[in-house]
């Protein structure tokens, strides 16, 4: 596996070096299973994917910070584009059995990776969904380039393959969560529309931390009609926070 891991890493740089357009993410190109001794947690990698860059511990700097912060034992938490299940995994472990999971990933091959590394980190309790989250119910087609899940996405076409699944809100899926501690949006360009059917559960929402990568002007008019406070991630200005509290730790001023 190690062995694999370096090839991997090699010929991914070989191929950044070389290619016109420039890989987004790097792949393994062996599968197996990898330990990481800082999470004490077990991930299962699927070869030719970018399953181990999706499961690097800190890859996302202040935001893997800020979801540690802000779970603690009996806390709650729903993740929304769950992928092969990095964050679900940190979150079980942190709320332990008496919190709750909620881990929601559409794409059928990825969320067994999902279910595989719960199960191997020993988070039965963790609940899973396979649907989209979505401003209704709907069926809805995600666009998965080859070997890069973590790009799928129901609104923008980059090749590779169209895979069906069904579409819901996420009002429909959060009916047993009387609070919501934490909630993770990373839903590739369609977090507005996983906002639009969420108004239930934003109700009931503490905190949120969201990619904005569409519509980003909306989102956070939305989210200030609602009540919330948001900022930019320092280190991944990409994603959002959102808190009703008195404050957030370790971003940038409140705007």
């Amino acid at each position: 596996m190690r062995l694999g891991l370096w090839s991997s890493a090699g010929l991914d740089v070989l191929v950044y070096a070389t290619s016109s357009t420039k890989a987004v993410c790097p792949k393994s190109y062996v599968s197996g299973e990898i330990y990481c001794k800082s999470l004490d947690a077990r991930f299962r990698i699927r070869g030719g994917t970018d399953d181990l860059y999706n499961v690097m511990p800190g890859r996302e700097a202040d935001v893997d910070r800020f979801i540690r912060d802000h779970l603690e034992a009996g806390g709650s938490f729903i993740d929304v584009g769950a992928n092969a299940g990095y964050y679900s995994v940190i979150a079980g472990k942190a709320v332990g059995t008496t919190g709750r999971v909620l881990a929601i990933e559409p794409v059928p091959s990825t969320y067994e990776a999902l279910r595989t590394n719960l199960v191997l980190n020993g988070l039965d309790q963790v609940e899973t969904v396979r649907k989209a989250c979505w401003d209704s119910r709907a069926a809805i087609t995600m666009h998965v380039p080859v070997g890069l899940f973590g790009m799928a996405s129901p609104l923008r076409f980059v090749g590779g393959t169209a895979v069906p699944v069904d579409g819901c809100p996420l009002d429909d899926l959060s009916t047993g969560f009387e609070r919501v501690n934490l909630l993770k949006i990373d839903a590739e360009y369609s977090e507005l529309q996983v906002l639009n059917g969420a108004r239930a559960t934003l109700a009931r929402t503490d905190r949120i931390v969201l990619e904005l990568s569409k519509d980003n002007e909306e989102i956070i008019r939305v989210l200030h009609g609602l009540s919330f406070k948001t900022q930019p991630m320092v280190q991944y200005p990409n994603y959002l926070v959102a808190y009703k509290d008195e404050g957030a730790p370790g971003t940038a001023p409140a705007r």
